[in-house]
């Protein structure tokens, strides 16, 4: 059965980053008294999905089922169930493993932060008899920049990349320098312009030029915690460890 990749239209309300990362951070904690602390990466995604919160993971051609290539992932509350893309399973495609871990901590987050108001908004709708079937939230790339898909995104950084682990873990990646590290410094001299021709389809400017090099330096701290290069840069962003200096004109 064809489906439409929506969200459902439900209004949830405002969450400072600060509140996600405390969420996040709970999670964290009652994990750890409940089983065993979590003291360094990779954090333990799946177990905490599982045993900790119940929820059933299933891997699904969701692409197909919603007619849709950007679906990665989809969660039902009332039946506790999360589904992945079958594309990004682990076990059929290892190399996806990252994208697998965000996706099913970005669902977690979905559970984390907006479970109530879906549950709510059925009950005030007396909706009980809505078709169980579709999901509550279907989640796309393309659909980011909404407020509960960055809400979602943020949540899954903020678990699978905690503050307290990432800096000393930061510190010891750069041999106990705990410093900032200046993104003009991880750039190579400009390429001749023979040269710069030929990879202008990947480096169109410079700030694409600037995120592969933060990408490139941080993809063993990424592959450490069991996600992405491009998740790890931007965690590593928000905390200040990537800066951009202005250097002093003679």
């Amino acid at each position: 059965m064809v489906q439409q990749a929506e969200v459902r239209s439900v209004a949830v309300p405002y969450l400072p980053a600060i509140q996600i990362e405390c969420e996040a951070e709970s999670l964290l904690v009652a994990f750890g008294r409940r089983f065993v602390p979590i003291v360094e990466p990779p954090v333990p995604a799946v177990a905490i999905a599982r045993e900790l919160l119940g929820l059933r993971i299933e891997a699904a051609d969701l692409k197909r089922t919603f007619a849709n290539p950007d679906v990665h992932g989809a969660i039902w509350f009332r039946d506790r169930k999360i589904a992945v893309d079958h594309e990004i399973d682990p076990q059929r495609s290892p190399a996806n493993e990252a994208r697998f871990r965000f996706t099913l901590a970005h669902e977690i987050g979905h559970w984390r932060l907006h479970r109530r108001w879906f549950l709510q908004e059925a009950n005030d709708h007396q909706s009980q008899d809505r078709d169980l079937a579709s999901p509550d939230v279907v989640c796309r790339s393309g659909h980011r920049a909404t407020p509960i898909e960055w809400q979602a995104d943020q949540f899954a950084s903020l678990l699978l990349i905690p503050r307290k682990m990432l800096l000393p873990t930061w510190t010891a990646f750069r041999a106990g320098d705990s410093s900032p590290v200046d993104v003009r410094d991880l750039l190579q001299p400009p390429p001749s312009a023979q040269r710069l021709r030929r990879i202008e389809h990947r480096f169109v400017n410079e700030r694409q030029h600037e995120r592969a090099a933060m990408e490139h330096f941080c993809r063993p701290l990424a592959d450490r915690f069991g996600v992405s290069a491009q998740a790890m840069r931007i965690r590593l962003e928000s905390l200040g460890l990537f800066v951009r200096k202005r250097r002093a004109t003679p």
